[in-house]
């Protein structure tokens, strides 16, 4: 008789006679385990008493488990047990599935086999010993992998091999480390080519059974370190180097076999490495660590797959230095997130990887990076330029409140105003919440030598953007040096552009050493903004008469400008078509760093707009935008 068929007689309650049967079958496969045989030994047994004093549960059970000689289960017969019940419930579902087909409705007549298991203790046992599947195995052992392994949380246990040898050689050891950050010069180093090493490592559980009877959070520390312990006199047997490696994993329990290997765990976690020194000595770096864990009889094999978290940095965006002139800059940003848009890639920010920024361009730099847009940023340059560069009124009363501390030749603004503007900006964010890497340029007095603020370096993410600002933004002549501590040394520092007024190449450079996937210049996208080129001439007279005060002002344009058009034509030859430079002139006699009137606002208008209505402005963008 077909389903069809039988579905359409009237049904009574099922015999009482049928349910025994049913329940005796189900009850025959839960149960089909078979008892671990007692094994004989010869060797002497601890007492009941010695077991009691034992304080570690695990150990302790162990041993109450050998004087009663019960021997636990070997990994294969925990396996076996885990494959029968995996059977088993599989068999108990199929029975459902039939009785759901055979007797569809109502629920009470038809609930033989699931009113016996599913809230009973027999489907509950069937998980266990599903859970236990490789109990006693080594991985088990290692990660508490079973679920009747687990021993609780923050129970340290060994990790990586814990060593000391007392003699390492080294054929060639590296007495003169270099490192590629520009500010840090090689060190010298006195090293015997003989060292000891040793390495300590161990691991705690710091939460179990994440999901279910599974998934454990698991904390490692590993520290290796190598000691020239034979290296007397003037070096003081110093430790040589020191490598930690914290690290956190999610560790599950997995239960498939792969030619005859038993796949017990799978983990995935994140791993740092560093050597805690300073530039140029300093080694660090982020993983992404995968393991894999396998074991057959005697053997474990762990696979640990990984990836190196590094920092991108194909697509630069690189801002110019120029005083109020950053307006255009803010101008021509506008034009290109427009661009964007209108290419189905909103936000500017998002494309771009790395941003560099020296003087004003700093400002615009860590604004953007705070989240203001090119147009925010610009109306803060027209609301707030009187404050930032005051009047002739302004100017008098602060020089002659400086006259007696700074004297006669003070800078032109007392920076008051410039300080008071950025605090407001930018507030308590430090470099290294801005969400993309960032690198701005200032020139420190005391050391002589440029310094290239980084977001990512450790000795800047601590810093304030207003300061990193105030620093990058102190032109001689206009604004005083700002006193900064930089990695505990202190400094004084002037306007970035004295470094590089066009910060590309220093962009370029810190792209070629974080960017693994950057074999070469051609592989950049480089947008680089210019405030605007001064075309003012100084006459050969002029030039050949001037002294000391005439040079004192005209010299710093003159500086910015040079080294902004020498860095355009290196970047131009390094990168190829993939750069482009927005750059115009200016209008004569408006070409002043703090020309905050009205007429030279309007003018610098006027430039900017009418550079991004030009063909040629639009052809380049969108080439740009296309690479993007």
């Amino acid at each position: 008789m077909s389903p069809a068929t039988d579905r359409r007689i009237p049904r009574a309650p099922l015999p009482c006679s049928r349910r025994p049967a049913v329940a005796i079958l189900a009850a025959a496969l839960a149960l089909a385990v078979p008892l671990a045989a007692a094994q004989d030994g010869t060797t002497a047994l601890p007492t009941a008493e010695a077991c009691s004093r034992i304080e570690i549960d695990a150990e302790r059970l162990a041993c109450y488990d050998a004087v009663h000689r019960r021997a636990s289960d070997s990994p294969a017969s925990a396996d076996a047990a885990a494959i029968r019940a995996k059977e088993t419930k599989a068999t108990i579902a199929k029975y459902e599935r039939l009785e759901s087909d055979a007797f569809p409705e109502p629920d009470d007549e038809r609930r033989v086999t699931s009113d016996l298991y599913s809230a009973e203790p027999v489907l509950a046992s069937l998980e266990a010993r599903i859970a236990n599947a490789g109990k006693g195995s080594l991985l088990d052992s290692r990660w508490e992998l079973a679920r009747d392994s687990k021993l609780g949380i923050f129970n340290f246990r060994a990790y990586k091999p814990v060593y000391l040898l007392p003699a390492v050689w080294t054929d060639n050891p590296n007495e003169l480390p270099t490192s590629s950050t520009p500010d840090a010069p090689p060190v010298s180093q006195s090293l015997k080519d003989t060292e000891a090493k040793f390495q300590l490592s161990f691991k705690t559980k710091a939460v179990e059974n994440l999901f279910g009877d599974n998934g454990d959070i698991w904390m490692g520390y590993t520290q290796s370190s190598r000691w020239q312990v034979y290296n007397g006199g003037d070096a003081s047997r110093p430790f040589r180097e020191s490598n930690y490696e914290p690290e956190v994993l999610l560790v599950f329990r997995t239960g498939y076999s792969i030619g005859g290997w038993r796949g017990r765990m799978a983990a995935i976690g994140i791993n740092h490495q560093s050597n805690g020194r300073a530039d140029p000595l300093s080694r660090s770096w982020n993983r992404v660590m995968v393991n894999i864990g396998l074991d057959r009889d005697d053997w474990a094999l762990t696979l640990r797959p990984w990836w190196r978290h590094a920092m991108q940095a194909r697509r630069i965006l690189s801002l110019d230095g120029g005083g109020i002139r950053g307006l255009v800059s803010c101008i021509w940003l506008g034009g290109v997130e427009d661009v964007l848009a209108q290419a189905g890639k909103p936000g500017l920010l998002k494309n771009f990887d790395l941003v560099s920024g020296s003087s004003t361009g700093a400002i615009i730099a860590c604004g953007l990076g705070v989240g203001l847009s090119p147009d925010a940023m610009g109306e803060l340059y027209k609301a707030r330029r009187h404050e930032i560069f005051p009047g002739m009124t302004g100017r008098l009363w602060s020089r002659a409140t400086r006259l007696f501390t700074a004297g006669p030749s003070a800078p032109r603004y007392d920076g008051k105003g410039l300080e008071k503007v950025l605090r407001e900006v930018f507030g308590n964010t430090t470099f290294g919440q801005l969400p993309v890497p960032t690198v701005i340029t200032a020139y420190d007095t005391l050391a002589r030598k440029p310094v290239v603020f980084k977001s990512f370096h450790p000795e800047h993410r601590d810093l304030p953007v207003w300061e990193i600002c105030r620093a990058s933004t102190a032109a001689p002549t206009y604004f005083p040096a700002h006193g900064m501590t930089i990695g505990g040394r202190a400094s004084s520092l002037i306007d970035g552009g004295i470094v590089a007024n066009n910060p590309t190449a220093c962009a370029i450079a810190e792209a070629l050493r974080h960017d693994r996937q950057i074999s070469h210049c051609g592989n950049l996208v480089v947008l680089s903004i210019g405030t605007g080129e001064r075309n003012r001439p100084i006459p050969l007279q002029s030039a050949r008469e001037w002294g000391a005060l005439e040079w004192a002002v005209p010299i710093i344009d003159v500086l910015f400008d040079g080294n902004a058009d020498s860095v355009d034509y290196i970047a131009r030859q390094l990168v190829g078509d993939a750069y482009c430079r927005m750059q115009a002139e200016l209008l004569v006699g408006l070409d002043d760093l703090d020309d905050t009137s009205a007429t030279n606002i309007a003018a610098l208008e006027t430039l900017a707009t009418g550079y991004l209505e030009q063909e040629a402005t639009r052809g380049k963008l969108k080439a740009l935008v296309a690479r993007l």
